[in-house]
């Protein structure tokens, strides 16, 4: 989220630590999210989403997340499978494959050789195959363990993955390839196909198997072979151009395809086909159970049909949107960026009104900022929108060639920054300008955080790098440098000193008191390696941050405190935001928005935190190096070092005294130049900074 610099986001005073839960979640916005698949059991439809798994017992009309045990902060679900000893398999990209036993409620992730899996299946002999970014991956053993496989001797990305007859058919950009021997050897199997970019496979109870494409222009979309592959032919529902997103088959022999805009249905396996509803988007994924007929979309959540197509409905209660970011309007509604538009909540979320027109094209939102008239940004895939909030209307602002929108930031007299994928655009009037940003390595990088400070230093966060460009120059200055490596800034906010802020990626929140010349950790009670994505500041600029695994927390007397009671659960924070009448709000991914209600909750005066302390010095440093360490309560500490993998390559135990600064010799001897992070831990506390070492 980000603020305007015409004035500061009024937020909740300083709270104590409460007696009840903090967090409460919203009713909603539901349904703006991706659903990448579909799959019908016995027990109910399961929709994989990018948030997360989600359940439903009643014909797909309400969901109820299903993600219990993964915590993973990057696991996007791609696909179910229920096995055939009654276990439950999760294909995740982020998180590899997981299983749930049977009669058991909790995922454990299992050790699957590659992270990146799209799709799973199992063949009639138990044998589990899984569909990665690298090729495909094969468990012997009910996916206890599981062995990598190359496809045609070389590492392809594959979509989809299916078994018929004992031989094994993979997707892939390069078309369709088939293993007879359990995927050890390919061989090509796309003769006949004029579009070789395949998404996914289906194989009918009649034997036949389908290929999805997405030609780039035009021509055939689905193919069918009827002879194990030998040769395929058109068997698409229109000449038009629609991307392939998933089939199902009904327990009259029906078959449903779905794609871009459209879903069909053929009664004459396959020959022939009807449209029976029309979207905005694209079907990602179709389950059919009996007369039922569900279908997952992109940014529109789902759609269901209870006569077998005939009528459709949209069925999000409890699919929770994947939030981007939050905003508070002048009107004092709530609006949240999702995958599929923006929604905005005027009763503390408990209903949301989508502000996107469902007749145009899905919006995926990335970043919302209300300028200095009180209009709304919205930076989506699509370029940068504006909307008048008392007119009701869209405005498309550009920039040229509506590039995504990573983040927006208004500016003084009417301008706007926006981030994008080689820089950074800057509106002013009716033109905008683009101030390229090229790496060391001489590749654009794709902006995804700006701030301006007072001084009107304009700061940029890409991949890997961050960089500023200080008020009337024309080049960038990097950031990155031995001490603050990798530093990927995700979010740029200043309080009301003017102190700069930076949440990055991979080092937690870093702070520049001198316009962004130097920037140091801000790591007492964090363990220095968080994804922060959102800072924000109460009504007493109290300091607050969301990370992305690791949820809320709040400085308090110069260290970092858990803020999570409530959302445990939900600790994927994307965005935070609070209100003048003192309520806060917290966007998740996959979760939904979280509430605080400033007047709701019990509280207990606050417990106040002995402040620990730790400082390296020098820094860089070459040879000795020792540390200066404040203790607020007398004991047993232990300070370790670990390299940039997180392996701990020196430590020792100490007795420290309280009030008392102990100086510590660093056991740094032999060990390599680089970057590493000392941790300090005491019984209450840990603190953490990062030391260069240089030759």
């Amino acid at each position: 989220m980000r603020l305007s610099l015409f004035g500061l986001l009024i937020t909740l005073a300083a709270t104590p630590a409460v007696s009840q839960d903090y967090w409460r979640a919203a009713n909603g916005p539901f349904g703006g999210t991706i659903v990448s698949g579909m799959t019908v059991t016995p027990e109910g439809y399961f929709a994989a989403t990018v948030g997360g798994l989600f359940h439903s017992t009643d014909g797909g009309r309400t969901w109820d997340l299903d993600n219990d045990g993964i915590f993973a902060a990057g696991v996007d679900a791609r696909e179910y499978l229920r096995t055939q000893d009654g276990s439950s398999l999760l294909a995740t990209y982020g998180g590899g494959i997981y299983r749930r036993w049977p009669g058991t409620s909790t995922w454990q992730q299992t050790n699957s050789p590659d992270g990146w899996t799209k799709a799973i299946t199992q063949a009639t002999d138990g044998t589990l195959y899984g569909a990665t970014i690298r090729g495909i991956i094969r468990s012997d053993d009910g996916g206890s363990t599981w062995m990598a496989l190359q496809v045609d001797e070389r590492s392809l990305n594959i979509r989809d993955v299916i078994t018929q007859d004992g031989v094994l058919y993979v997707a892939t950009s390069e078309g369709v390839y088939k293993s007879d021997d359990r995927g050890v050897s390919w061989d090509w199997a796309s003769s006949g196909m004029t579009t070789f970019d395949v998404d996914m496979l289906f194989l009918t109870s009649t034997g036949d198997l389908y290929a999805g494409t997405s030609p780039i222009t035009g021509g055939c979309t689905l193919f069918r072979t009827r002879n194990a592959g030998r040769i395929w032919t058109c068997a698409q529902p229109q000449t038009d151009p629609i991307r392939a997103g998933g089939m199902a088959e009904d327990d009259l022999g029906r078959l449903y395809f779905g794609g871009y805009r459209f879903v069909y249905r053929s009664d004459d396996e396959g020959s022939t086909w009807d449209p029976i509803a029309t979207t905005t988007t694209t079907i990602h994924g179709i389950a059919a159970l009996g007369s039922t007929v569900v279908a997952g979309t992109y940014g529109r959540g789902v759609m269901r049909s209870g006569d077998r197509g005939t009528r459709w409905e949209t069925s999000n209660e409890g699919l929770h949107s994947a939030i981007r970011d939050i905003a508070v309007g002048p009107d004092n509604g709530l609006y949240a960026a999702t995958l599929g538009g923006v929604y905005v909540s005027h009763d503390l979320g408990n209903s949301w009104e989508l502000l996107d027109d469902l007749d145009s094209p899905v919006r995926p939102s990335q970043s919302l900022a209300f300028d200095a008239q009180g209009r709304l940004l919205d930076g989506t895939l699509n370029g940068l929108f504006r909307l008048d909030l008392t007119a009701d209307i869209w405005e498309a602002l550009g920039p040229p060639g509506t590039p995504p929108v990573r983040d927006v930031l208004p500016g003084e007299n009417g301008e706007i920054f926006v981030g994008y994928h080689a820089g950074v655009y800057h509106l002013r009037g009716n033109n905008w300008t683009s101030y390229l940003l090229i790496g060391p390595d001489q590749a654009p990088r794709d902006v995804i955080a700006i701030g301006v400070d007072e001084a009107g230093t304009l700061y940029a966060g890409g991949t890997y790098d961050s960089f500023m460009r200080p008020s009337g120059t024309n080049g960038w200055i990097r950031l990155t440098s031995m001490a603050t490596p990798y530093f990927e800034a995700q979010v740029f906010e200043q309080d009301t000193d003017g102190t700069q802020y930076a949440g990055t990626r991979y080092f937690g929140v870093m702070r520049s008191t001198d316009g962004g010349q130097t920037w140091t950790p801000m790591t007492n009670g964090l363990s220095g390696s968080e994804d922060i994505r959102t800072i924000a500041f109460d009504a007493s600029n109290t300091m607050h941050i969301g990370s992305f695994g690791n949820g809320v927390y709040r400085m308090n007397r110069n260290r970092w405190e858990p803020l999570d009671s409530g959302m445990e659960e939900a600790r994927r924070v994307t965005a935070l935001a609070f209100d003048a009448a003192g309520n806060a709000y917290a966007g998740t991914y996959g979760a939904g928005v979280w509430i605080h209600e400033a007047t709701s909750t019990a509280v207990d005066p606050v417990e106040v935190v002995a402040e620990t302390s730790l400082s390296i010095y020098p820094n860089p440093g070459a040879g000795a190096v020792s540390a200066d360490v404040t203790v607020g309560a007398s004991g047993d500490a232990t300070l370790e070092i670990h390299d940039m993998m997180g392996r701990k390559v020196a430590s020792g135990r100490h007795f420290l005294t309280s009030g008392r600064t102990t100086g510590l010799d660093l056991p740094v001897a032999g060990l390599a130049p680089g970057v590493y992070a000392v941790r300090l831990t005491t019984g209450s506390s840990t603190q953490t900074s990062l030391l260069t070492l240089v030759r």
